[in-house]
């Protein structure tokens, strides 16, 4: 609440200065605002050459959040973010940093962001007129996953996008339900376990606003182990109701299968219920972002003891629209062995003579997610469980269900 009232900011500055003009000072600061308070210091140096002034510091602080980084900013001459414009209609003369050059270093015990916030965060900035570079950026997030990151931002005057942006992220030990929890809160996310991630941004814009829209770059993602959830599926209570009028169909076409209806039923219940939560081994994925500003999934791949799973997709981007409701496209080819391979095959749901190269037999075709990654819609994986059993026997499910 406190972050969207200007606080009232008091200091304490000390300066000494020595013989050759070079000033030492201590900076308390405490910005007070209506429901909270921080505190920050920042102390160093400030000297000049021929260059001009130039600023050697370090600002730490105990529990602050970026809006109080913001007000920092500003005391030292710093634009406002919301001065800068997206588009062409009011080209900035100068960055939305100081314009003064120098060093600043951070050490922050925690930085609260909008519906997150961050431990540990220490690193150093490098101020130029033409530029900011963030060196050695390092910080904590939830208990144990720590992110580096460095970059630098130019600025040049003029330009048809003024600012360009090159960064390097790196995550170890990040938990995919933070991940993923601002996607779509309270729901299960589509992959439980913990990710390693690098990854290589760029980015030119003509304001900031436009900067962050128009990121683009690579990423990786390796986890070692956790649960794949996306083949979790509400097809399963419907198959469990109707279960009596699925057997009596299924014993019509009995001699299609050679089987027992029962069995088949059986065998359609514990492939779903097996295939909802895949404890994994290995999981990767890879995924960029382009020109076009869709998010490419390049590669997934997953390896479990009786699955394995290679895919691909896209969340196209449309402007103004979340990514988390980005139009969703995704293909994935699985493949099982095992009691599971047993299962999907008294079903009828192999591709005969369909082995993958690490020898699992993969299901007859691919498995297709849409919708959005806020409500992934499974209706074709749905159908290829409930109709598993009858896809050779033409149209009597549909006539059975009065489709």
């Amino acid at each position: 609440a406190g972050a969207a009232a200007l606080p009232s900011a008091s200091a304490d500055v000390s300066a000494d200065f020595d013989p050759a003009g070079r000033a030492t000072f201590v900076i308390p600061l405490h910005l007070a605002y209506p429901a909270r308070s921080a505190d920050m210091v920042l102390s160093g140096t400030l000297s000049s050459d021929e260059r001009g002034a130039e600023v050697d510091a370090t600002l730490s602080g105990g529990r602050v959040s970026v809006d109080d980084l913001g007000v920092v900013a500003a005391l030292c001459g710093s634009r406002p973010l919301s001065a800068e414009p997206a588009a062409p209609g009011g080209a900035p003369a100068r960055a939305f940093w100081p314009p003064h050059r120098g060093r600043v270093s951070l050490r922050i015990a925690s930085l609260a962001f909008p519906g997150f916030s961050l431990g540990d965060v220490s690193g150093a900035l490098a101020v130029e007129p033409g530029s900011l570079e963030l060196e050695g950026g390092s910080a904590r997030f939830g208990e144990d996953c720590r992110a580096r990151v460095a970059g630098r931002i130019l600025f040049t005057p003029g330009g048809e996008k003024p600012y360009a942006l090159r960064a390097t992220v790196a995550v170890s030990n990040l938990d995919s339900a933070l991940l993923l929890r601002g996607v779509n809160p309270g729901v299960p996310p589509p992959v439980d376990g913990r990710f390693d991630l690098t990854g290589e941004l760029t980015s030119g814009g003509y304001g900031v606003r436009g900067l962050m829209d128009d990121l683009q770059g690579q990423c990786r993602l390796s986890s070692r182990s956790g649960s794949f959830l996306a083949l979790r599926t509400g097809a399963i209570e419907p198959l469990r109701q109707n279960q009596s009028k699925i057997a009596d169909a299924l014993d019509t076409v009995t001699s299609l299968f050679g089987k027992k209806a029962d069995k088949y039923f059986d065998a359609v219940i514990d492939s779903a219920n097996a295939l909802s939560e895949i404890h994994y081994d290995q999981m990767s994925i890879r995924a960029s972002r382009g020109p076009d500003l869709d998010l490419h999934i390049t590669e997934i791949s997953l390896i479990a003891p009786e699955e394995h799973i290679t895919g691909s997709g896209t969340v196209a981007h449309a402007d103004g629209v979340p990514i988390g409701d980005g139009p969703l496209a995704v293909d994935l080819v699985l493949g099982v062995r095992g009691r599971l391979e047993t299962l999907m095959g008294i079903v009828g749901m192999l591709k005969e003579g369909g082995q993958d190269d690490l020898g699992y037999s993969q299901l007859y075709q691919p498995i297709h997610l849409g919708g959005t990654l806020r409500a992934v819609d499974q209706s074709q994986w749905r159908d290829m469980l409930v109709r598993a059993p009858l896809r050779r026997a033409g149209g009597l499910f549909d006539k059975l269900l009065g489709r």
